[in-house]
């Protein structure tokens, strides 16, 4: 049996690759092959077929025969609605609403103040201790809202996996692996059952 023809090829910065590694998770879950390219923002960013393809600039992004997806929320919806046949995008209209408030959530809520916090010890951008220290706070109030939901449910929609699960936990890895610890965040908070689901 021949492997499965990519159905694109998936632009991403090394340094920043949670973002793609929500698509890449997903695809592996459907069973969808993507080719994988690391970007150079030094080099192939004046390259002039880059704004020709994507014209928003954003990385990372998926190059596709029919055109170019952009942000990894919209990469990972795209690679996630390929099978239908799966329950990755949830099994009925109500689930994929409450999925997207779940990515909405972890953009918003979560990946803001979590690299907010992490990307200065990354190098990635100038340490404020003020914004470090609103970004933790706001981390705590994240992580208490998933704890929350997760008391009740072993995902954060139904009874299965979904891309919600996933987009929240490739956050969350590069927060625990990076900068939080049993210090920065209160018992009450549970955070050792969230660990247990990066």
């Amino acid at each position: 049996m021949s492997p499965a023809k990519a159905i694109g090829t998936l632009h991403f910065i090394e340094q920043t690759v949670y973002k793609a590694e929500k698509a890449l998770i997903a695809a592996k879950f459907n069973g969808i092959t993507l080719n994988k390219k690391p970007f150079d923002a030094q080099k192939d960013a004046m390259k002039p077929d880059f704004i020709e393809k994507n014209p928003t600039g954003k990385v990372p992004f998926l190059e596709t025969d029919l055109g170019c997806v952009f942000t990894s929320n919209a990469i990972a919806r795209f690679v996630a609605r390929c099978r239908a046949d799966t329950s990755l995008y949830g099994t009925c209209f109500d689930d994929e609403g409450q999925i997207d408030s779940w990515l909405e959530f972890c953009t918003h809520e979560l990946e803001v103040p979590l690299m907010t916090w992490v990307y200065p010890t990354m190098g990635l951008m100038e340490d404020v201790p003020k914004a470090t220290s609103e970004a933790q706070q706001d981390v705590k109030k994240a992580l208490t809202t998933l704890e929350a939901t997760l008391k009740g449910s072993k995902y954060l929609v139904g009874e299965v996996l979904t891309l919600a699960d996933i987009a929240v936990v490739c956050a969350l890895r590069e927060g625990f692996q990076r900068v939080v610890d049993m210090g920065s965040t209160s018992p009450e908070i549970g955070r050792a059952s969230c660990r247990e689901r990066v």
